[in-house]
């Protein structure tokens, strides 16, 4: 089986630092709170293509979407039915907010694929 998390962690081949910053909700009192956590990874971004948009949910379906590869452990969100969830990743990167709308854990070759959809103009990245 092929390594590629070598290549991108390579800056040559690519490799672009970029911050995740993953949401948390609870419900509590009736009141619904958020926090999050910010995390630093790197991986290989590209713009997305015409092609990809047909991979992405109909409702997802926008002109300004990315696809990431990276090793960094991405998430879509969970939620187990009770009072506390987290939401999709956001990715700030390029001077914008991108927000997780598909995400492949491609396990056997140690990295994650994943579209993004810009949600903000001035995010930090």
């Amino acid at each position: 089986m092929m390594d590629i998390t070598r290549a991108l962690s390579d800056p040559e081949l690519g490799s672009t630092p970029f911050r995740v910053i993953r949401p948390a909700y609870r419900i509590s009192q009736g009141m619904t709170s958020e926090t999050t956590q910010v995390f630093s990874a790197s991986g290989c971004i590209q713009p997305g293509r015409a092609e990809t948009l047909k991979l992405l949910p109909e409702e997802e379906h926008h002109e300004n979407h990315i696809m990431i590869y990276t090793v960094f452990p991405l998430s879509l969100g969970e939620n187990s039915g009770g009072d506390a969830w987290t939401g999709a990743d956001r990715i700030a990167w390029g001077g914008k907010t991108w927000k997780l709308v598909s995400l492949q854990d491609w396990a056997p070759f140690r990295f994650f694929r994943a579209a993004a959809v810009e949600t903000e103009k001035d995010g930090q990245g």
